[in-house]
């Protein structure tokens, strides 16, 4: 934690801006696209970007009995200056469940009473 923070580099020249702006824009089009995985989390009044996944809990390749741990990490995307937020959310045992789909809308629960929406 700190009072007051600094954007910091840890590994200078990781990747190229225009790089940078390719996965920033991949990331929004998980929440914004009506067919994003991410999309059950879409707000109108603040812009957020997202990545869901689904982890395959199993005994070898052929195993079809395991279970699936679903995640969704989430940010707003408007800068510094708009309540920014990171959140990482991981639920066990979603395979009938919803899968990562779970995960997603027990964030949105989350993050609309955090950031409560503006209508």
């Amino acid at each position: 934690y700190r009072k007051e923070p600094a954007s910091e580099v840890w590994l200078k020249g990781a990747c190229t801006p225009e790089i940078a702006e390719t996965i920033d824009t991949a990331l929004k089009k998980v929440i914004s696209s009506e067919h994003g995985t991410g999309h059950a989390a879409m707000r109108g009044d603040i812009t957020l970007a997202g990545k869901t996944g689904t982890a395959e809990i199993k005994a070898s390749k052929g195993d079809t009995s395991g279970t699936e741990l679903g995640w969704f990490a989430v940010y707003t995307a408007d800068g510094p200056d708009r309540t920014p937020i990171l959140m990482v959310s991981m639920v066990e045992d979603v395979k009938n469940a919803g899968g990562s789909g779970l995960v997603v809308r027990k964030a949105k629960a989350v993050l609309d009473s955090y950031i409560p929406p503006v209508q």
